[in-house]
């Protein structure tokens, strides 16, 4: 399938317009150990991911991980912790996807949506 626009394609343009120029920002890629943000990262000042399982090896592009149950661990990280946070291609493997959702939705300082 050849599926347009992509998902980096629509993650390129809402960065690119959705913060000012020059912004430095801390986000948190959800769950798994690939990240589309990975690629931006020069940007991104502090770049933490959170999974359910320790990776089995570093992921040499994170600055910080940290093993969540972002269906259950509301506390994880403090509000406003961080600017952007990404979950992409992960609520399908969450017991809870709403809560999960719930969750991260009070980490960012504050919301901008992706259409």
């Amino acid at each position: 399938m050849d599926l347009r626009p992509t998902t980096r394609e629509v993650l390129t343009t809402w960065l690119g317009t959705a913060l000012p120029p020059g912004m430095r920002w801390r986000s948190t890629p959800g769950v798994g150990r690939k990240s589309l943000l990975a690629s931006f990262r020069p940007p991104i000042t502090r770049l933490v991911g959170a999974d359910l399982h320790e990776p089995p090896d570093p992921i040499p592009w994170l600055d910080e991980f940290h093993l969540v149950d972002l269906c259950r661990d509301r506390d994880a990280f403090a509000p406003d912790t961080f600017h952007v946070v990404l979950c992409a291609f992960a609520l399908e493997h969450l017991d809870d996807p709403a809560a999960a959702l719930r969750t991260m939705r009070q980490w960012p300082d504050q919301v901008a949506r992706c259409s």
